[in-house]
């Protein structure tokens, strides 16, 4: 053998040898606790202990073999992301990415058990292979699966269709999940190719609406600081069918922080029960689609609200279709407080706020728009004495939480309209003296109360009481209760049937206890009445001085039914 032979194989066996060592070098990385992802767990810090979890048993909606279709579902068909699901179920949603940290799933599984809550986690094909003991503690704990799909550059839609398929096939055969299996991308929303390969393999994407560890939040080691960052003062508690994220791993000094944080949301944030994302869309009868296709709006609520009612009336028959549509309230009684009525018009228009009926009939109402815990706990009070109301919405916010206005109307209350804006119907100089709308003043009103109605119709526009009447009604109610003659025509020409105050007013958001609000407003009940409270965050008594009423008039026989004005007008 020659010289340069000898020498070419000694460089051939050289090559071989170092490739050995590299190649052993990378599965021993891959298989040491200290480069697994796993955060920055110490040596001396123990291992994560074994679950004490019942064994899961899912929910199966899935028909057992794996390709079946799913439950019919109002979630888009166009692989578009979702980040809250349109529903009234009394629900949250928590999702979880990021498998490796053992101690870290650990402390998060833990929180979760506290408060019986279950949740989402996303998990990738690398977790199926190398972190299946975690992805068993997960199930075990009864949580859910779902697909997570790591966005390469030049992935494209066939092949990540493939790898969302198979992946699916392997979360059935191997861990039973035969529920809705939803698809999220390991970091961001995902992309064209992401929706495109999510609607042709028959999956949803799924993100979120609060992102619960976003990276400024990495360094932090106290769960308080972190929702201080996260969470706004002036958010209220999650929404129904909110969709809450925690991405795992990305917290650099602490392996427990991301528990301690999912606890202190859970306490602190969410007035209702967390549950994995599958559930909420197994719930079919709570979900809807939004906005809601015009051909599934009634008939009689469908683009009822536009201007020109009143054309081609003649003042004095325009008149008379306010006087039969206005109910008063008793301060307001002269044109000082009517502007463009004369004094015996005003005297001609209703200054009781009653409904007289021969049933016992008590209307309470409530105004303006709340965040969930403060309009969950009025719903359950009314629902608890079997009670319906009437809640006339300023819609302003109403399109951030179109479930919230969704529930109000499906626990079978009365919905009316009470501005987009709160723009009011005449200009007050001073507390006992008005002034009349003036032309620009008159046509932002006009097209605030349009708006109004259209944003409610393609939320609740296909929902019926318990007396097959629409939920959403054609009452209007005036914004500070003041009036004025162009305003009211204003609001009788686009449509409404009725411009509605009240027998007394509460100033509820004024109250300094429940116990003296509720005997204020006891004062002032008898059959007829209509109450004037509020919905908003600030009347923090309300719920309670209702619950007070309704159980005093239960136990004291007085034979009230408190019911919505849906009823009779």
């Amino acid at each position: 053998m020659g010289v340069e032979k000898r020498k070419q194989l000694r460089l051939t066996v050289i090559f071989i040898v170092l490739i050995c060592i590299f190649t052993g070098l990378g599965l021993w990385f891959r298989g040491n606790p200290l480069f697994t992802g796993q955060g920055l767990r110490r040596r001396n810090q123990p291992a994560a202990p074994e679950p004490t979890y019942a064994p899961y048993e899912p929910a199966v909606y899935y028909d057992a073999e794996p390709d079946a279709a799913p439950a019919a579902l109002a979630l888009p068909k166009d692989g578009a992301p979702i980040s809250r699901f349109y529903t009234t179920a009394r629900a949250a949603v928590f999702t979880f990415s990021g498998l490796g940290n053992e101690r870290e799933l650990q402390s998060v599984l833990d929180a979760l058990k506290k408060s019986d809550s279950r949740a989402t986690f996303f998990v990738t094909p690398e977790d199926l292979e190398t972190r299946a003991d975690q992805v068993e503690q997960i199930t075990r704990a009864g949580h859910s699966l779902g697909i997570g799909v790591a966005l390469g550059e030049n992935a494209n839609v066939n092949q990540l269709r493939s790898a969302m398929q198979s992946e699916a096939e392997k979360l059935r055969s191997d861990y039973r999940a035969y529920y809705e299996l939803f698809v999220r991308p390991t970091f961001g929303s995902g992309n064209a190719a992401l929706q495109q390969a999510a609607a042709a393999g028959g999956f949803h994407v799924l993100t979120e609406l609060k992102e619960a560890v976003p990276e400024k939040v990495s360094r932090m080691t106290d769960a308080e600081e972190i929702i201080s960052a996260t969470f706004k003062e002036n958010d209220g508690t999650l929404q129904r069918g909110e969709i809450v994220h925690f991405q795992m791993g990305l917290f650099q000094y602490s392996d427990t922080v991301l528990g301690d944080l999912v606890e202190r949301v859970i306490a602190e944030k969410c007035s209702y029960p967390v549950v994995p994302a599958d559930a909420v869309a197994e719930d079919t009868a709570s979900l809807y689609r939004y906005p809601l296709p015009k051909d599934q709006i009634l008939g009689e609520v469908r683009d009822k609200i536009y201007p020109g009612h009143l054309a081609g009336k003649t003042p004095e028959e325009i008149f008379e279709i306010i006087r039969e549509g206005y109910i008063g309230i008793p301060w307001i009684v002269s044109h000082y407080f009517m502007p463009g009525f004369t004094d015996e018009q005003a005297r001609r228009l209703d200054q009781t706020g009653i409904i007289k009926n021969d049933e016992n009939y008590v209307f309470l109402t409530f105004d303006d728009w709340g965040t969930d815990s403060t309009v969950d706990k009025l719903l359950g009070v009314l629902e608890k004495h079997n009670a319906t109301a009437t809640f006339f919405v300023k819609t302003q916010y109403v399109p951030y939480n179109p479930n919230l206005l969704r529930a109000i109307a499906q626990a079978g209350h009365t919905v009316g309209a009470h501005t987009h804006k709160h723009i009011p119907l005449s200009n007050e100089v001073q507390p006992t003296y008005f002034v009349e709308l003036d032309e620009q003043q008159r046509m932002e009103l006009e097209e605030d109360i349009v708006t109004c109605y259209d944003t409610m119709q393609y939320i609740i526009g296909d929902l019926t009481d318990a007396d097959g009447k629409p939920s959403l009604s054609l009452l209007f109610r005036q914004p500070t209760l003041a009036v004025g003659r162009n305003g009211l025509e204003t609001v009788f020409d686009c449509g409404y049937t009725h411009a509605i105050a009240g027998n007394y007013t509460t100033t509820d958001y004024e109250a300094e206890s429940a116990a003296a609000l509720a005997e204020d407003v006891k004062k002032n009940i008898k059959p007829g009445a209509i109450l004037v409270m509020h919905f908003s965050d600030n009347a923090q008594y309300t719920a309670e001085a209702v619950d007070m009423l309704l159980t005093e008039y239960e136990n004291n026989g007085s034979g009230y039914q408190f019911v919505g004005l849906n009823k009779v007008l």
